[in-house]
């Protein structure tokens, strides 16, 4: 029986997975059929240990097991209801594998060896059978699944034996007092007790005591030496049978189970903030006439994430510890059990927005016997609505052009964290903005304003403003874009503001390949331009460098459109008369200064200037950021044995802290002679005498080598010798400078 507790305790963590039938047949299975055949007491009195005591024992192992190995084991549950045992394998393999002290892993070896046999995979059935023989050599599901085993083999189990009436006697041959003691049909029932210790199968025998007819004897055999110490007892009142003189009638009935059941929500409406979670509890009852299950399930979509919970404090939330379930456990009749339905509403769902479902319990005896309960979640969020406007229509190059923005929550419930990203156009020059935008890229002309919350029925007005640049052309249109997004409550909201034209005035574009350069000290640049004329008529640009006197440069005529330094190639101060939107190209021959810093910026900026109008220009700007390489080496000593003839462990690591990349890096490990080499990982490329050599082909920015070396201090050496170790470093860049 103490087994038999112990694994009832994990038959109880089951209740949550399993159909009651099925748990009352693995219950079946590991007590014995004998125990649970001889009489209705027997199965009450095991169904009390299993509601009363087993959950006392074992709830503290239950609450604390993990929540991955018992959710895994609840979803192999779940496919093998649903017939696919080869995902409920896979399950159980997972939560073998991961979870080595589980308390639960006698049951996934079983259920595992279960799905083995759904797939015809007797083998591998047979394998998982060996492990839970060999983990739990108690485990009464040992021997279950060993049957089942051997029920998909080709060599069924010899039949169980069953109860048959007894056999009429024969004609007794035997002294009176030994026929006397055959059972008689009509003799007196036994006790329950008595009823129990029998063996199933075997013919009871009569349980009342004959009259003996020993001292009616004139002598005895010494077999009935029993006899004679029963003969000195007080004299007893003797129980005989009735006579046989006909048939004895009556009648036998048995009640039948009825399932029934009654499901009580608390609140069937639910209002929801989008993006957050809610709970709808009910209660059910057990108004049938015998101890039932029931199991629950919703029509919600899987985008709800829907999760049925035991409410195990009875409080209608979902506490810590909870975990899913499907079923209730075992209720006894007019008992109740309160389970909570959890579920996400998705934060894109709309204020208002209404979703109607239903909630369905049945019975696990009569799953016939159900009943549903209709219930509904609303979406209470906010609503944003935006209008863009722009104080002018028509601009001309160098206007300020100012844009106001409002954005008014209609919704019911207030906007958390809206989030509103701003791209202007090419044309225009961002100036300020009211809020001030928490992100402002110039690069990619993009502005971003994150609003913490904006109350329902409320409004908040943003205002941008930009210069119109001066290589906007005439009759172009100026269109920004944005976009507008919440963390819940709806989908984005695209924004397009009102069109602005535009005015025919004179107008100059420079175009270049890149606007930002990595440079490397030394480099030679030669950068091609196109001067293009984007007014309505002719004109004539005058060319200059604008750098101050680090920058030097020449602007030279690319005849030939290649953007390469040719020798014939004129140096250029103006373009020739250009018609209207005809290109010219140039080229700009820059050599970058030598003596300058890691991540040093400079800028280059190329002039085009109108005759026309000097009002008008365009210019083109060229950062150039210097990389260099920066590579040091740094020692750490490990373990080490200060002992003459001691180990000594160091590691020496080589990173590029620089923004250029570093080739044929050269590292020198000068060992004094108090040190012998040992070895070293990587090993050294050479050994020269008193040092070792590592060569890097190339260490890029923020790439670090590490060389770990082993030495030993040479034997003899005096107490108190300081020993001092070296490190040197070579290097140089993608221009070949070398640093060391």
């Amino acid at each position: 029986m103490r087994v038999v507790c112990h694994e009832m305790g994990k038959l109880w963590l089951l209740t949550n997975h399993l159909k009651y039938d099925r748990l009352w047949q693995l219950l079946a299975d590991e007590v014995g059929e004998d125990f649970m055949a001889n009489g209705r007491w027997a199965i009450r009195l095991t169904g009390f240990i299993m509601i009363t005591f087993v959950p006392l024992i074992f709830l503290g192992s239950v609450i604390a097991q993990d929540k991955e190995d018992t959710a895994l084991f609840y979803q192999g549950q779940s496919l093998m209801e649903k017939k696919q045992p080869e995902g409920a394998a896979a399950k159980f393999e997972e939560l073998l594998k991961k979870f080595p002290n589980s308390n639960i892993r006698d049951l996934a070896a079983y259920w595992l060896g279960r799905a083995y046999l759904d797939l015809g995979r007797i083998s591998d059935a047979e394998t998982a059978l060996q492990q839970l023989q060999r983990e739990f050599p108690d485990s009464p599901l040992s021997s279950k699944l060993k049957k089942e085993i051997a029920g998909r083999s080709s060599k069924p189990l010899p039949p169980i034996a069953k109860a048959v009436s007894p056999a009429p006697p024969p004609k007794s041959t035997k002294p009176p007092e030994v026929a006397q003691k055959q059972a008689s049909p009509l003799a007196k029932p036994q006790p329950p007790s008595a009823i129990a210790k029998k063996p199933l199968g075997k013919a009871p025998t009569a349980m009342t005591k004959k009259p003996s007819v020993a001292a009616k004897e004139p002598s005895r055999s010494p077999a009935s030496g029993s006899a004679a110490s029963r003969k000195s007892k007080p004299a007893v009142v003797q129980t005989l049978p009735i006579p046989s003189i006909g048939a004895q009638k009556g009648f036998s009935l048995t009640i039948t189970q009825v399932a029934d059941l009654k499901v009580e929500a608390k609140e069937g409406r639910l209002s929801v903030y989008p993006g957050q979670s809610g709970v709808i509890p009910f209660r059910i009852t057990n108004t049938g006439n015998a101890e039932d299950t029931f199991s629950f399930r919703t029509t919600l979509s899987p985008e709800y994430q829907p999760i049925f919970y035991l409410d195990e404090n009875g409080n209608g939330q979902v506490d810590a510890g909870e975990r899913p379930a499907q079923t209730t456990p075992p209720l006894d009749v007019n008992r109740s059990a309160s389970v909570i339905l959890q579920l996400h509403l998705p934060p894109t769902t709309s204020d208002g927005q209404k979703k109607e479902f239903e909630i369905l319990v049945s019975s696990s005896f009569d799953p016939n016997i159900s009943q549903l309960v209709k219930a509904a979640v609303n979406s209470r969020g906010p609503l944003i609505r935006a209008d863009f406007k722009a104080d002018k229509e028509r601009v001309k190059p160098g206007d300020r052009l100012n844009y106001t923005l409002i954005l008014q929550n209609a919704g019911s419930a207030e906007a958390r964290e809206v989030k509103f990203q701003y791209a202007y156009h090419p044309n225009l020059i961002f100036l300020s903005a009211e809020p001030t935008p928490n992100i402002v890229e110039q690069a990619s002309r993009t502005l971003a304003w994150t609003l913490e919350n904006l109350p329902s029925q409320s409004s908040k007005q943003m205002e941008v403003h930009f210069k119109v640049g001066d290589e906007a052309t005439a009759g172009q249109e100026i269109v920004n874009r944005g976009g507008l997004e919440m963390t819940a409550g709806g989908e984005p909201i695209l924004l397009s503001s009102p069109l602005v034209t535009v005015e025919q005035v004179a107008v100059v574009k420079l175009e270049g390949l890149m606007e930002e350069i990595t440079v490397t000290p030394g480099d030679v640049l030669d950068l091609p331009y196109v001067v293009k004329n984007m007014g309505n008529g002719t004109d004539t640009f005058g060319l200059r460098l604008e750098g101050g006197d680090v920058v030097e440069g020449v602007i030279y005529i690319d005849q030939n459109n290649d953007g390469l330094f040719q020798s014939s190639e004129p140096v250029l101060t103006e373009t020739p008369l250009l018609a209207s939107r005809e290109a010219f190209p140039v080229r700009l021959h820059i050599t970058v200064p030598v003596r300058q810093a890691d991540g040093q910026q400079l800028e280059a900026h190329l002039v085009a200037q109108s005759k026309l109008d000097r009002s008008v220009s365009a210019r083109a700007t060229k950062v150039f950021h210097y990389t260099l390489p920066i590579v040091a080496v740094s020692t750490q000593q490990g373990a080490r044995d200060s002992i003459p003839g001691g180990i000594i462990s160091y590691q020496l690591t080589a990173i590029n802290s620089g923004s250029g990349i570093a080739r044929n890096v050269v590292i020198t490990d000068l060992l004094p002679s108090e040190l012998e080499y040992v070895n070293s990982d990587p090993q050294p490329s050479e050994r020269p005498e008193g040092g070792l050599i590592w060569q890097v082909m190339e260490l890029a920015p923020n790439q670090k080598k590490v060389f770990v070396v082993n030495v030993r201090t040479r034997a003899g050496l005096r107490a108190g010798t300081v020993i001092q170790k070296e490190t040197r470093v070579r290097y140089s860049d993608l221009n070949g400078n070398r640093y060391e």
